[in-house]
């Protein structure tokens, strides 16, 4: 097995965790990277199988506490949705006069746009659900930075044993106060960061 890849593999664990901490950075394009890397093909589960089931419980544990916070957010999302929702039917109606647009057109651009304004309202739902639970309860964010550490103190093993260059490996983060980490500083909420290899560290 590729050792590299694993290393690659629980990095992007870190910096997922790291982004869902306060305030919560999210995006659709991680959500379906995070979901294919995730369930479908993640090298750790070949490696150590027992680390992995520990990662899957790291995101059950997230995800319920986030899902209580969601909920506060349905009705708002709800009523802001059709409302962007006739906007966005009234301009395409509009153009589609101007232009002389067949209505079947009509349709199907009001469909896309409408499909996209249920991703946009999704993550934005998320996004908040996750920063309000964590202004509720303070708890989540430091258990979320206790499930990061324990992964980073883990990666720090594997750069051990195969003797890897934590160089090569760098993490990008929001925040800074991971123990064992070099930080560089990128802009508000933005750090390079790499994993410190001790002479102490290499010696174990």
């Amino acid at each position: 097995m590729d050792k590299r890849k694993v290393i690659e593999s629980l990095i992007f664990h870190i910096e997922k965790f790291d982004s869902l901490r306060y305030p919560a950075k999210v995006y659709p394009r991680n959500f379906f990277y995070t979901f294919t890397r995730h369930k479908i093909f993640d090298p750790i589960e070949k490696y150590d199988p027992e680390f992995k089931r520990k990662i899957n419980e790291y995101y059950v544990d997230i995800v319920k506490e986030f899902q209580r916070a969601k909920s506060k957010f349905e009705l708002i999302k709800l009523l802001s949705f059709f409302g962007f929702s006739m906007i966005i039917f009234i301009i395409i109606g509009l153009l589609a006069d101007y232009f002389g647009l067949f209505w079947i057109t009509v349709i199907i651009l009001y469909f896309f746009a409408t499909l996209g304004l249920v991703i946009l309202f999704y993550f934005f739902g998320i996004r908040e659900a996750i920063n309000v639970a964590n202004k509720v309860n303070p708890k989540i964010d430091d258990d979320l930075k206790l499930k990061i550490q324990n992964i980073i103190d883990y990666t720090k093993k594997i750069f051990k044993q195969e003797n890897f260059n934590p160089i090569d490996f760098p993490l990008y983060l929001r925040h800074d106060d991971y123990e064992g980490v070099l930080y560089e500083k990128k802009g508000k909420n933005k750090f390079k960061a790499y994993i410190i290899i001790t002479n102490g560290d290499q010696n174990e």
